[in-house]
């Protein structure tokens, strides 16, 4: 039984099928949401989030600040 022999067991589970594909695709989704809910969420954070907002001038930074302001302000009313 060699690599080459199509019955082998390595050259089944690295055929493209659809349950590998499948299977492949939620390793790779899951791994870093776990991480996120496990590592990341069990650090407290010292320091507010921020962010940087950047872009050329006249490239709309202050007319999406407002517009997301806006939408946080419209909501903080509603909910």
């Amino acid at each position: 039984m060699a690599w080459s022999d199509s019955q082998s067991l390595l050259s089944k589970l690295l055929q493209p099928t659809p349950l590998a594909i499948i299977i492949t695709a939620l390793v790779v989704l899951s791994i870093p949401l776990f991480l996120h809910f496990v590592i990341y969420r069990s650090t407290s954070s010292t320091t507010l989030p921020s962010f940087l907002l950047a872009g050329l001038s006249g490239s709309g930074k202050t007319s999406l600040l407002t517009l997301v302001w806006a939408l946080i302000s419209s909501l903080q009313i509603l909910g």
